[in-house]
Formats: structure tokens, C-alpha cells, sequence
């Protein structure tokens, strides 16, 4: 039951703080909101209600939405930094897929002491390697959704479809059910 040196008071900024974190970090591991109160108060000199766990949680949700709507434009700008940078990457290495590649190939033929060396240049004209177009094309699929850019998707609301419903055929007796243990 509970501790008589226990009792409700005004939890102060400092423990407010913590007792919320703390409350936060089990509501996500899915604890119910008693079972919050109760570990709370077990390492609390005070008894925190299945209400002001509520409350707290509730408190931290509306912070979370205040922080996110603050400091959405500086996370899209960084975001989009990086799909710059990434991009800029692919782009460069199409570029470098492009160019005329070559190939040195040395050979060592003969005894050890009659060595003869055979090099070979090989030369051969590129088209570039597609698989640095389509990771371009991925960062501005990407840049398109982070700024909104895509056209809302239409949906046909006259859309009709049909589903076939297939039921099985049950035997209507015994004796329509074959007898397993013949057949094995």
C-alpha cells in the first residue's frame, strides 16, 4: 500500500523535468499511465497520480509540436544540404563514368633469367554508368517531397471494383468425406 511519509505536493521545476522524462521514455515503451504513476512514486519521496502522468505526457506532446513547427525550416535547410552535397556526388561520378577508360596490362613471360615484359594499354570509349542517373534522380524525387513539390496525387472516386467471393464446397455428409485412412 502506501508509505504515510509519502504525500501529494507541488512538484518543483527541476523535478518536474525529470519526473517528465522519466514518464515519457516508459508511456513510449507502451506503459499504461497507473503503471507509470506507480514506478514514479516507488522512486519518488512523493506520490505522483496516474493524472499528472497524463498531464506531464500531454505536456511534453504540445513541446515536442511547439519544437517541431519552430525548427522545421532549419531541419528542411539542413536536409537539404545533404541532397545538394549527395547530389553534386552523383553527378560527378557520371561524369567520371563518362570518360574514356584505360587499361594497363603488364606481363611477365620467359625463364627467370630470359625475362621478356608484355604491356598492353587497352582504351575503351564509355557511355557512363546509368546507376549515378538514377541516384540523381533519387535526391530530386527526395528535394521534391521535403519542399512539397509533387502534385497531390488524384484519385478516382467513380472507381468500382468487384471482389469474387470463393467459398468452398463442404460435404453435406460422411459420406461425402473420404476416408483417409483407406487411401494411406
Amino acid at each position: 500500500m502506501s508509505n504515510p511519509r509519502k504525500q501529494r505536493y507541488q512538484r518543483k521545476a527541476p523535478e518536474l523535468v525529470i519526473d517528465r522524462e522519466f514518464e515519457l521514455q516508459l508511456w513510449i515503451k507502451g506503459w499504461s499511465l497507473r503503471n507509470i504513476a506507480k514506478e514514479l512514486s516507488a522512486n519518488r519521496e512523493y506520490i505522483v497520480s496516474h493524472v499528472s502522468v497524463w498531464n506531464d505526457i500531454q505536456f511534453m506532446l504540445r513541446e515536442w509540436r511547439r519544437f517541431r513547427l519552430d525548427k522545421i525550416d532549419d531541419m528542411k535547410q539542413a536536409e537539404l544540404v545533404k541532397l545538394n552535397a549527395l547530389e553534386r556526388e552523383y553527378w560527378d561520378a557520371w561524369e567520371r563514368s563518362k570518360e574514356e577508360y584505360r587499361k594497363r596490362v603488364a606481363e611477365k613471360k620467359g625463364g627467370e633469367d630470359g625475362a621478356v615484359m608484355k604491356q598492353s594499354l587497352t582504351q575503351e570509349d564509355r557511355n557512363g554508368d546509368p546507376r549515378y542517373l538514377d541516384g540523381v534522380m533519387k535526391c530530386i524525387d527526395k528535394r521534391c517531397k521535403l519542399l512539397g513539390l509533387d502534385a497531390p496525387m488524384k484519385i478516382d472516386e467513380n472507381l468500382h471494383s468487384t471482389v469474387q467471393v470463393i467459398r468452398p464446397v463442404l460435404p453435406q455428409s460422411d459420406d461425402d468425406v473420404p476416408d483417409t485412412a483407406e487411401n494411406e
